[in-house]
């Protein structure tokens, strides 16, 4: 990738517990070696839908952990966007 680019991750994650959720995704992110760069979260009847803006990690790992946090107790889905995004031209 060209130095002027960053790669980010988008997490999706649909779940019906989005406190638990929560808790148990952010030390996941963590121990991948993740950093949290922004968390949304909305709330669709008694279901969530959660997105997590994820840098610092290659995107086979931030595949791994779409994996690994569609795994948890509680989790309907999780889905992963890789993002490159460019410096804004002044």
């Amino acid at each position: 990738m060209q130095p002027d680019r960053s790669l980010t991750h988008l997490l999706t994650i649909g779940s019906r517990d989005r406190l638990g959720m929560v808790m148990e995704t952010l030390p996941a992110i963590q121990a991948s070696g993740g950093a949290l760069e922004a968390l949304h979260l909305s709330r669709w009847g008694d279901a969530s839908e959660n997105q997590l803006k994820v840098t610092g990690l290659r995107p086979y790992q931030a595949r791994l952990l779409c994996n690994r946090l569609a795994a948890l107790l509680g989790v309907d889905r999780a889905t992963i966007e890789h993002q490159i995004t460019s410096p804004s031209p002044l």
